[in-house]
C-alpha cells in the first residue's frame, strides 16, 4: 500500500493538499471545523480548478467552532458551482469529528486521501502537533469516498446558504470558542506574502539562463540573496526546460523537503523521490538528494554519468568540500546549475571553477533591498566593550571555544546586550550565539529578566519547529541559536536579528543577516543588532555587507565612505557604527602591509628634481640633488623634517649660509610609540592643500619659522616629500609648495625650559602651516595620501 505519514509541524499540510489539488478533477473535503486563516491557505487553488462543480466541502457547527467568516468565504466557492454543506451537529446532538481530504483524477489513475487529526486551520496545517496519513491505494480511496458521500443521506446535512450562516451567527460566540484561541494567537501584525508570480530578479535570471543555453553553455552559477527566491527560480527554469530527469542536491534535510514541495507546486505531474539515508529512490524522475549520502563514490556509481538532464546544487558555496567535488566531477548533465546566496568562501576556493567559470547572474542583499524585494534594515554596529578578543586564544581560523565561552558568558556582557536589545528590538528576535553553552546562558539571563526566550540547538529540549511556532504566535520574544537557522529556514515574521558572536566567515554573516530580510505584510523594517569586538575576524562583517576585501586599504576606503555617508545603502535603510567601532576599523586600516602600498616609481638622482613630480626617492640621497654645482658643499641634515641646506663657506653667505631650496619630509602614518614631540599632525586636506606641523621648539619669531612664512619674499622654494606610512622606504616628491597661512609655535628657549621643568611636551603649541601644492596630487598617489590623511585626522 502506498502511504505516507504527515506529522505537523515537520510537514505543512496545506502544501501537500495543494499538490493534490493540482492533480485532481474531483475533491471531497469533510472536516469538523473550518477557520478563516486555514481556508485562506487553499481557497485560491480551489477556485482555480478546471471543474469547481466537482468540489464537495462538508463542515459542521460542532461545539460552535467553525468561524462564520470562513462559511461566508465558502459561499464564494458555491457561487462558481461547488457543493458546500454544514452538518448541523447542534440540532442532531451528534458529535462530528471527521477530518479527511479526498482527491481523484480517474483519467490519470490518481487517487489520494488524507485522514487524521488536522481540521482546516492555519495552526492544524502548519504549527500544531498533528498526525495524518496520506493513502494512495485506489481501493481504499474509493471506499473512503463512499463513506463520505453517505453523509448526504443524513437529515441534518444543510446546504450552505446566507440564511444558514445568519442562523449560526446568532448562537456563535467568538469569545467562547475554545479552538479559536490557538488560531487567534497567530499574529495578524505580520503575514507571509503568498507567491503570485516571478519577481523581477527571477524574471531576469530566467532570461539569462535561457540565453546561456542558447549560446551553448551547459553550466553556470546564479547568486541570489536569501529571500529573493533561488529555489523557485530553479523550479521555474526546470519547468521551462522540461527535462526528463533532474537531480537536486543540498546538505540539509529541511532544504530538500522545502525544495521538493516548491518543485511539486510548479511541476506536479512528475514522480518525486529522495536519495538520503535509507531512503534511496533511484527510479523517480525528480530526485532530491542529500550530499552526505550521494557524495560518496560508491553511491555515485549507482547512477550513469548522463543519468540526469539537469542538476541543481543548492548552497553552492559548500562545493569546495570533497563530497561536492566528487559529484560535480562524476555527472555529465545537459545543464548544471549552482545556486548560492553567498559565493565567498573563507578558504578562498574559487567556486566558479566548478561552474565552468560562468557567473550567469548575481543579485546581492543590497540589490534585493533596492529592488523592494527584501525588507529595509536598520543596522546597529555596537562595540562589544566587555570582551577583549585579543586575549582569547585564536586557533588559526577561529577562537578556542572554551576560552571564548569563558569570556562571553558573563553577567556584565549579558546585561549590556539586554539593554541594547530593549532599546532596538521590534517584535520577534533571532539571536545568534557562539556555542550551546552560550545559547543556554543567554536564554537563562533573558528569562531571569522576565523575557520569554528559548534556546534551540542540537541538544535543546525545544526543537526548531516548536520554537518557530512559538515565535510566530508570539508565545516567546526571542530564539537563541547557533547555526540551525543559517540555511533552509524561512521565518518572514522575524523583524529583529541579534548577533552575539564573532563571525569568522562572510558566508555565515550574510546568512544570519538575511534571516530577517524576507518581506511580509505588516513588516516595515528589520533591526539588526550586531556586537563588534576588537579582533580582525570582526572585519568580515562590514566586508560581507558592503562587498570588499579585508586588506587594510579596503578597510580604509570603507571607513572613509562611512564617514562621508557614501556607503552603498538603500534609501530607506540605515547603518550606524559606534564611534569606538569605527576607531577599531580605522586602527586596523592603518596596519598596511608593505605589498599593499602604491608601488613606487623611482626617481633619478642625476636629473633635475622639479621634472620628477610623484617619483620616489630615499631621503638621505635627496641631498645629492642639491649638493651639485654651485651648492656642492652644502650640508644635508637627513634626520630633520624641515631641511635647509647650509654652508659656512664665505662664498655661500648671500642667504646667511642657507640654500634657496628648502625641503619638508613628512610621514603621514607614524609609529604608535613615537616620541610625543615628534607626533606632528601632518595631512592633506585635499589634492591641493597640505597641513603641516613643525618640530616642537619652532616658532614664527625664529629663523626656521620665518624662513617658511617668508619663503616667497626671500626667493626660496619649498619642496615637499611624503610617504604614507612609516614602513615605507621611499618618499614621493610632491613638487613645490607655497605658504598660505599659519604660524605660532614655541621658541627653542621656551621649549627647553618646559622640558627641564618636567612638563608634558604635548601641551606646547606647535608651529603649523597650510601650503598649496603647485602640482595637485593625482591618481593612486592622491587616493592613498588622501585616504590615510582622512583616517589619521579623525
Amino acid at each position: 500500500m502506498d502511504y505516507k505519514l504527515i506529522d505537523i509541524p515537520n510537514y505543512e499540510l496545506d502544501e501537500i493538499i495543494i499538490e493534490n489539488i493540482n492533480q485532481s478533477e474531483k475533491i471531497i473535503i469533510v472536516v469538523s471545523f473550518i477557520f478563516e486563516k486555514g481556508l485562506d491557505l487553499i481557497i485560491e487553488k480551489l477556485k482555480n480548478i478546471d471543474n469547481p462543480e466537482n468540489i464537495i466541502i462538508i463542515t459542521s457547527n460542532y461545539l460552535k467552532s467553525t468561524e462564520p467568516k470562513a462559511l461566508r468565504k465558502l459561499l464564494e466557492l458555491k457561487s462558481i458551482g461547488s457543493k458546500i454543506y454544514l452538518f448541523d451537529s447542534l440540532t442532531s446532538k451528534e458529535n462530528f469529528h471527521i477530518k479527511s481530504y479526498y482527491f481523484e483524477n480517474e483519467n490519470k489513475n490518481f487517487f489520494s486521501c488524507i485522514i487524521g487529526s488536522s481540521n482546516m486551520s492555519f495552526s492544524a496545517f502548519k504549527l500544531s502537533h498533528e498526525l495524518n496519513i496520506e493513502i494512495k491505494d485506489k481501493k481504499i480511496c474509493k471506499e473512503h469516498k463512499l463513506k463520505m458521500l453517505n453523509l448526504f443521506s443524513h437529515p441534518n446535512l444543510l446546504e450552505l446558504s446566507n440564511e444558514v450562516i445568519i442562523d449560526y451567527e446568532k448562537i456563535y460566540d467568538e469569545n467562547n470558542n475554545f479552538f479559536k484561541e490557538a488560531e487567534s494567537n497567530i499574529a495578524d501584525d505580520i503575514k507571509v506574502i503568498p507567491y503570485k508570480e516571478p519577481n523581477l530578479v527571477q524574471k531576469e535570471a530566467l532570461e539569462v539562463l535561457k540565453n546561456s543555453r542558447m549560446s551553448g553553455q551547459n553550466k553556470g552559477l546564479v547568486v541570489m540573496a536569501t529571500g529573493l527566491g533561488k529555489t523557485i527560480l530553479a523550479a521555474l527554469d526546470v519547468a521551462e526546460v522540461k527535462p526528463n530527469k533532474i537531480l537536486f542536491v543540498a546538505h540539509r534535510e529541511e532544504i530538500l523537503n522545502q525544495s521538493k514541495n516548491s518543485f511539486k507546486n510548479f511541476i506536479p505531474n512528475k514522480k518525486y523521490g529522495f536519495y538520503k539515508g535509507k531512503n534511496k529512490d533511484l527510479n523517480n524522475e525528480y530526485i532530491f538528494a542529500s550530499i552526505q549520502t550521494l557524495g560518496k563514490k560508491s553511491q555515485l556509481e549507482k547512477f550513469k554519468k548522463n543519468e540526469f538532464d539537469y542538476i541543481i546544487i543548492d548552497e553552492f558555496h559548500h562545493v569546495g568540500a570533497k563530497s561536492y567535488k566528487n559529484l560535480v566531477e562524476y555527472f555529465e548533465p545537459k545543464f548544471f546549475l549552482g545556486l548560492t546566496a553567498t559565493p565567498n568562501r573563507t578558504d578562498n576556493i574559487d567556486i566558479l571553477q566548478f561552474c565552468g567559470g560562468n557567473l550567469l547572474y548575481r543579485k546581492d542583499l543590497i540589490d534585493g533591498v533596492n529592488l523592494k524585494l527584501l525588507s529595509n534594515f536598520n543596522y546597529q554596529g555596537i562595540i562589544d566593550k566587555y570582551v577583549d578578543y585579543t586575549k582569547i586564544t585564536w586557533r588559526g581560523k577561529k577562537f578556542d571555544e572554551l576560552d571564548l565561552d569563558r569570556n562571553l558568558n558573563t553577567s556584565k556582557r549579558a546585561n549590556y546586550i539586554f539593554e541594547n536589545w530593549k532599546k532596538h528590538k521590534l517584535t520577534r528576535t533571532l539571536g545568534f550565539c557562539a556555542s550551546i553553552k552560550h545559547c543556554n546562558f543567554m536564554r537563562d539571563f533573558f528569562v531571569a529578566k522576565g523575557i520569554k526566550a528559548v534556546s534551540v540547538h542540537s541538544k535543546s529540549e525545544t526543537n526548531r519547529a516548536e520554537a518557530i511556532k512559538m515565535l510566530i504566535e508570539r508565545q516567546i520574544d526571542i530564539i537563541f541559536s547557533i547555526d540551525l537557522f543559517n540555511e533552509g529556514v524561512d521565518i518572514p515574521v522575524v523583524d529583529t536579528i541579534m548577533m552575539l558572536r564573532p563571525t569568522e566567515s562572510k558566508i555565515v554573516f550574510i546568512q544570519q543577516f538575511g534571516r530577517g530580510l524576507r518581506k511580509a505584510d505588516g513588516k516595515k523594517i528589520v533591526n539588526v543588532i550586531d556586537f563588534i569586538g576588537n579582533h580582525k575576524s570582526f572585519l568580515e562583517k562590514p566586508a560581507a555587507l558592503f562587498d570588499f576585501n579585508t586588506d587594510a586599504n579596503s578597510i580604509g576606503k570603507f571607513v572613509q565612505n562611512y564617514k562621508e555617508n557614501k556607503l552603498n545603502i538603500p534609501d530607506e535603510s540605515r547603518v550606524f557604527y559606534d564611534p569606538e567601532t569605527i576607531d577599531f576599523f580605522t586602527e586596523y586600516s592603518l596596519k598596511i602591509k608593505k605589498e599593499e602600498f602604491v608601488k613606487p616609481v623611482l626617481g633619478n638622482y642625476d636629473d633635475n628634481l622639479t621634472s620628477q613630480i610623484h617619483k620616489s626617492f630615499i631621503k638621505s640621497k635627496v641631498g645629492s640633488l642639491v649638493n651639485q654645482g654651485k651648492y656642492k658643499n652644502y650640508s644635508w641634515d637627513y634626520m630633520a623634517g624641515h631641511i635647509r641646506p647650509w654652508s659656512l663657506l664665505d662664498q655661500y653667505n648671500e642667504n646667511n649660509g642657507y640654500s634657496n631650496e628648502q625641503f619638508i619630509f613628512v610621514t603621514l602614518k607614524k609609529k604608535e610609540n613615537i616620541d610625543e614631540k615628534l607626533k606632528y599632525k601632518d595631512r592633506f586636506k585635499n589634492e591641493k592643500l597640505f597641513s603641516w606641523e613643525a618640530i616642537k621648539g619652532t616658532s614664527e619669531n625664529e629663523k626656521n619659522g620665518k624662513a617658511i612664512m617668508n619663503h616667497k619674499r626671500n626667493g626660496n622654494n619649498i619642496h615637499l616629500f611624503v610617504k604614507a606610512h612609516y614602513l615605507q622606504k621611499y618618499f614621493v616628491y610632491c613638487g613645490k609648495i607655497n605658504f598660505l597661512s599659519g604660524g605660532g609655535g614655541t621658541s627653542t628657549i621656551d621649549y627647553l625650559k618646559h622640558v627641564k621643568d618636567g612638563k608634558k611636551v604635548e601641551d606646547l603649541k606647535p608651529f603649523s602651516a597650510d601650503f598649496e601644492l603647485e602640482t595637485p596630487l593625482q591618481g593612486d598617489i592622491k587616493e592613498e595620501f588622501l585616504r590615510i590623511s582622512n583616517l589619521i585626522s579623525n
